[in-house]
C-alpha cells in the first residue's frame, strides 16, 4: 500500500475533520509524504549500492589478488633492475620510494649521458664500426664504415637492416674475401676477436679488421665489426721498405767501412767492406770494439783509442777525425783515415756513425810527391845558382865583345860599306840584346832567392811609388789613371813593388794611342786579395794567353815593341811566391785585363 494513502486515512479517521482538511495538515501530509519517498528512493539505492558493492568487491578482490600477484613481480623485477644499475638492492626494500626514484632517475641520467659520449667517441673514430645483435641485424654503424666501403647508403639507412644483405655487397668488393662465417664462429666460440689482417680490395686498398664477440654476463649479444683503411700505411711502408732496401744495397756496397753504434759503443749495424765475415760480421752486433778486436785475438789497446775518441765526438758534439796506420805482414802499411760523428735529437744521443776509408795510395802518393818535390827543390836550387852563375859569368866576355865591337866601330865605320854597316849593326844589336837577355835571366834567377823580411805591405803606397817612376811617361801620352783604395798585405815589398812596375809598364806599353786608359782595384775574398790592373789597350788574342807568361816568349816584332818576354814570367813567379796565381782577359783591339790573388796567410817559401 502506498504510504500516502495510509496515512491520510489514519489521519481522516482520527482527527475532527476541520483539522484534517485544513491547509496547516496538507503541507505536514506533504511533507511526510514527500520525506518517505526520499526515504524509499534512498533505500532502492542503497538495496542497489548493496548489490553492486557486493559485486564490486568480489572483482575487485580478484583484480587485488592480480595486483598483489603483478606487484610483488614488479618489485622483483625492481630488484633485478636495481641489482643491474647500481650493484645492490637495498632501495627496494625501502620505504622512502622517493629516494628510490631519485636515485635511478640521477643513474638513468648518467647512463644516458655515458652512452651519448660512447655513441660520440665510436663516431668519431678513424675506425670503421658495425654491431649486430644476436638474429643478425645491423643496430649501429658509424659514417666511416660506410665510407671505407663506400655502401653509397648513410648509418641511419643502414640501421636495422640484415647484416648477411650487407656483407654479399662488401664481399664483392674484397680480392679474395675472407670466410666470415667461420671467422664468426670463431671468435663466438672462443670469445675472443678474431683479427682480418691485410686483407686486399679490388680497388687496391688494404683493409684491417676484427671481428669481437659481444658477451653480458655470460650471455651472448652480438658482434662488433672493426675496419680499418691501411692503405697508406702499407705504400708507406713499402716505400720505407724500399728505401731501406735501396739504403742498404749502397752501405754494403760502398767502398768505405761504415758502422753505426748506439750511445754505449755498441754496434747496430756493419756493412761487409768494414768486416769482410759474415759470421763475424753477424756476431758483432750489439757487441762493442773490445768484443770485436778479442774476437781477432787481438789486444785492447785499439779498442781503448777508438773509445776514448768515441767519448770525445760524444763530449764535443763533433766529428772527431783520426789516421789508423795498420802494418802487414809483407811490410807494407795500410793507412786509414776514421771518423766518429754523433747524431742528437736536443740533448739526447741517438746513434754515432763510424766512416773509414782506405787513403794509402794517397798517403804513399803523397810521401812519394813530397820526396820528388824535395828532389825538384834541389835541382831547382842548383838551377838557379847555374843560371845566376852563368848569367853573370857571361856578362863578364859579352862586355868584352861590346868593347872590342865599339873599337872596331871607332877604327873602320867609317870606312864601311853599307852592306858591312848593316852586318856590323846586326852584331852589335846582338851583343846588346844578349845582354839584356843575361839580366833579365839574372833577375828572373833572382824571384826566389828571397832575402828581405817578409812583412805588411802598403798596396796603396807601392802603386804611388811605381806612379812616379812612369810620371813622365804618364803625362807625355796624357794617360789616365784610377787606382782604388788598395789593401794591406802580408809580404816581400820589393817583390811586390816589381809586380805592379811590370804590369802597370806592360799597360803603358801596349796602350790605346788615342786615349789611354789604366784602372788599378781589388776584391776582397775569403782567403785571398784579388788584384786587377785593366787598360783599354791592343789586347791579347786568346790563342796567346798561356804562352806570354813562359820565360823569353814575346807576341811582337822587337821593332815594334821593346823587351825580352820575361816581364810576366816574373810576375807569375811573384805572385806564385806569395800563394796566388795570375791570368788575363783579354780581346784583341779591345783592352786587357791582369788579374792575380795574393794570399791573405801570406807568403809561401
Amino acid at each position: 500500500m502506498n504510504f500516502n494513502r495510509l496515512l491520510e486515512r489514519q489521519v481522516n479517521k482520527l482527527l475532527p475533520g476541520d483539522i484534517a482538511k485544513s491547509p496547516e495538515m496538507e503541507i505536514f501530509l506533504k511533507t511526510i509524504s514527500e520525506t518517505y519517498n526520499t526515504f524509499d528512493r534512498d533505500k532502492d539505492i542503497a538495496e542497489r549500492a548493496f548489490r553492486l558493492s557486493e559485486l564490486e568487491f568480489i572483482e575487485i578482490n580478484a583484480k587485488l589478488k592480480e595486483e598483489i600477484t603483478l606487484r610483488k613481480k614488479s618489485v622483483d623485477k625492481l630488484d633485478e633492475t636495481l641489482g643491474i644499475i647500481t650493484g645492490n638492492t637495498k632501495f627496494s626494500k625501502s620505504d622512502n620510494l622517493f629516494s628510490v626514484v631519485e636515485h635511478v632517475n640521477q643513474e638513468i641520467t648518467d647512463r644516458k649521458s655515458t652512452q651519448s659520449l660512447f655513441i660520440t667517441l665510436i663516431a668519431n673514430l678513424q675506425n670503421g664500426i658495425l654491431m649486430e645483435d644476436t638474429s643478425g641485424k645491423i643496430i649501429y654503424v658509424n659514417q666511416i664504415f660506410a665510407e671505407v666501403f663506400k655502401t653509397g647508403r648513410t648509418p641511419e639507412d643502414l640501421a636495422g637492416k640484415e647484416y648477411k644483405y650487407l656483407l654479399k655487397e662488401i664481399i664483392k668488393q674484397f680480392k679474395e674475401a675472407p670466410h666470415f662465417g667461420t671467422l664468426r664462429n670463431k671468435s663466438k666460440v672462443g670469445r675472443e676477436p678474431v683479427a682480418v689482417n691485410k686483407i686486399e680490395l679490388k680497388d687496391g686498398r688494404f683493409l684491417d679488421g676484427n671481428i669481437i664477440p659481444i658477451y653480458f654476463e655470460e650471455e651472448f649479444r652480438g658482434y662488433l665489426w672493426t675496419f680499418t683503411d691501411i692503405t697508406e700505411s702499407i705504400r708507406s711502408q713499402a716505400a720505407l721498405n724500399e728505401q731501406k732496401k735501396l739504403t742498404e744495397e749502397i752501405l754494403n756496397n760502398i767502398p768505405a767501412d761504415i758502422a753505426l753504434f748506439d750511445n754505449q759503443h755498441n754496434y747496430l749495424y756493419v756493412n761487409p767492406s768494414a768486416i769482410r765475415d759474415k759470421e763475424r760480421r753477424a756476431a758483432v752486433i750489439g757487441k762493442s770494439d773490445f768484443d770485436y778486436f778479442r774476437m781477432r785475438g787481438m789486444d785492447d789497446s785499439k779498442a781503448i783509442q777508438r773509445r776514448g775518441l768515441f767519448n770525445k765526438a760524444v763530449e764535443s758534439k763533433s766529428t772527431i777525425e783520426w789516421l789508423d796506420a795498420h802494418e802487414k805482414k809483407d811490410g807494407d802499411t795500410i793507412y786509414m783515415l776514421r771518423r766518429f760523428t754523433p747524431y742528437f735529437e736536443g740533448d739526447i744521443l741517438k746513434y754515432v756513425l763510424g766512416y773509414a776509408i782506405d787513403i794509402s795510395d794517397r798517403i804513399n802518393f803523397e810521401n812519394r810527391l813530397n820526396k820528388t818535390i824535395g828532389e825538384v827543390q834541389k835541382i831547382n836550387k842548383e838551377l838557379e845558382q847555374f843560371a845566376y852563375v852563368v848569367s853573370h859569368d857571361l856578362q863578364e866576355p859579352l862586355r868584352m865583345v861590346k868593347s872590342f865591337i865599339q873599337l872596331l866601330d871607332n877604327k873602320i865605320g867609317g870606312s864601311l860599306d853599307d852592306t858591312d854597316k848593316t852586318y856590323f849593326n846586326f852584331v852589335k844589336d846582338g851583343a846588346e840584346r844578349m845582354q839584356r837577355m843575361i839580366q833579365d835571366l839574372l833577375e828572373y834567377s833572382r824571384v826566389d832567392n828571397v832575402t828581405e823580411i817578409v812583412g805588411e805591405v802598403d798596396c796603396s803606397e807601392i802603386v804611388k811609388s811605381v806612379m812616379k817612376i812612369f810620371k813622365p811617361e804618364i803625362e807625355r801620352v796624357n794617360a789616365k789613371i784610377k787606382i782604388d783604395d788598395l789593401p794591406n798585405i802580408l809580404g816581400i815589398k820589393s817583390k811586390i813593388h816589381q809586380l805592379f812596375q811590370n804590369l802597370i809598364g806592360n799597360a803603358l806599353k801596349y796602350r790605346n794611342k788615342e786615349n789611354t786608359e789604366i784602372e788599378i782595384g781589388f776584391i776582397e775574398e775569403d782567403q785571398f786579395y784579388q788584384f786587377f790592373v785593366k787598360d783599354n789597350g791592343i789586347g791579347i788574342d786568346p790563342k796567346y794567353f798561356d804562352k806570354i807568361f813562359v820565360i823569353f816568349q814575346r807576341l811582337h816584332n822587337k821593332n815594334a815593341y821593346s823587351g825580352t818576354g820575361i816581364g810576366l814570367a816574373i810576375c807569375k813567379k811573384i805572385v806564385e811566391l806569395h800563394g796566388g796565381k795570375i791570368w788575363v782577359d783579354s780581346k784583341l783591339q779591345n783592352g786587357t785585363t791582369f788579374y792575380f790573388t795574393i794570399a791573405k796567410a801570406g807568403f809561401k817559401k
